[in-house]
């Protein structure tokens, strides 16, 4: 139950970012960086709050409604930690667009959204190997997977 907790503040968190960062937002605002850090890309702030606010909605929706069809209870611990890193990343990612919407220019330091990438990517595989690879419980217990 606490790993569900967790997902629900951290997709919450997410929202509340994106729609309480829009007074400090320039209009337009970018919301897409290339390697280099420059903009490719530039929308009204309140089309980039909404955009991350169904993103992040149907990201949370679709690992807590799946999570839910499986009785494994690992599966679901599975879901809950793989939305909780996913939002969290999420939240990262805006408050980088966010920065770089801060400076004229707008300029984003993509290193550290490489970093949270490989991050997000270490996670999981190290949580799907712990789902598919977990051995049985000495009771001869079957694994579901």
């Amino acid at each position: 139950m606490t790993m569900r907790i967790l997902l629900i503040t951290a997709c919450l968190a997410n929202i509340a970012f994106a729609f309480g960062s829009l007074p400090w937002q320039p209009n337009p605002m970018a919301n897409h960086f290339s390697l280099n850090g420059a903009p490719t890309r530039f929308e009204p702030p309140i089309v980039t709050a909404e955009a991350m606010s169904v993103s992040v909605g149907v990201v949370a929706y679709f690992l807590v409604g799946f999570s839910r069809v499986k009785t494994v209870r690992r599966i679901h611990s599975f879901f809950d930690s793989l939305g909780i890193m996913t939002l969290l990343f999420l939240l990262l990612f805006q408050w980088k667009i966010f920065q770089a919407n801060q400076i004229v220019p707008p300029h984003s330091n993509s290193i550290v959204v490489l970093y949270g990438w490989v991050i997000i990517a270490v996670f999981i595989n190290i949580q799907l190997g712990r789902l598919l690879f977990r051995l049985p419980k000495e009771n001869n217990e079957i694994n579901p997977l």
